[in-house]
């Protein structure tokens, strides 16, 4: 009997989702009989005002399994998180909650194009990657968008030589720095690439 390309198609992906099930529970059973559960965490900004410890407990009462926090640089100069002191209360919440501080979060890399023409970018990333390791986070969201993404190979330079300066610390402290940005895929890959750490990422 003739088949139709599209009944042709719907056939394969059946087959292919039936395969992919099939796996799962494959592994699922291979695993025994409590394999790992998927653990859910959320940025502390979607739980109201970021950079409070409260937050830690909020996030324990929705049943949630992590947080990501965020590093502030108030205008009145307090150090906020790059302070022992409200370190150790994260932690010590943290701990009190048996919820994971799975990130870090910058609140403000600075004034200007951070990393393209201005310092302190690099500074406030450096921060960060101290505060990440002291409060038992293991990795860090750094977002570039826009303006703030290289448009020619001068900029590229500079931003690769910005993260070149970066890799050492968070390889030495064990944090990931990972991009979120609005870069192609291939821009992406140019700067990771040109920098060569494990712990600058996406």
């Amino acid at each position: 009997m003739p088949v139709s390309r599209r009944d042709f198609l719907a056939a394969g992906a059946a087959a292919a989702v039936t395969a992919a099930v099939g796996q799962a529970r494959a592994q699922q059973s291979a695993s025994g009989p409590n394999p790992m559960p998927v653990r859910i965490g959320m940025t502390d900004w979607n739980l109201g005002e970021r950079g409070l410890t409260e937050k830690v407990a909020l996030a324990r009462e929705i049943g949630l399994d992590g947080i990501q926090v965020s590093v502030l640089y108030p205008e009145d100069g307090a150090p906020h998180l790059r302070g022992e002191k409200l370190q150790a209360e994260y932690r010590g919440a943290a701990l009190a909650n048996g919820v994971q501080i799975c990130s870090l979060a910058i609140g403000n890399l600075g004034p200007g194009e951070p990393f393209k023409s201005e310092p302190m970018g690099v500074m406030r990333v450096k921060d960060a990657i101290t505060v990440a390791a002291a409060i038992g986070a293991d990795d860090i969201l750094l977002p570039i968008f826009r303006k703030n993404t290289p448009q020619d190979d001068a900029e590229f330079t500079r931003i690769i030589n910005s993260f070149k300066e970066m890799a050492p610390l968070a390889e030495k402290l064990g944090v990931t720095v990972s991009l979120e940005s609005s870069m192609s895929a291939a821009d992406h890959l140019r700067i990771l690439d040109a920098v060569g750490s494990p712990n600058i990422g996406v």
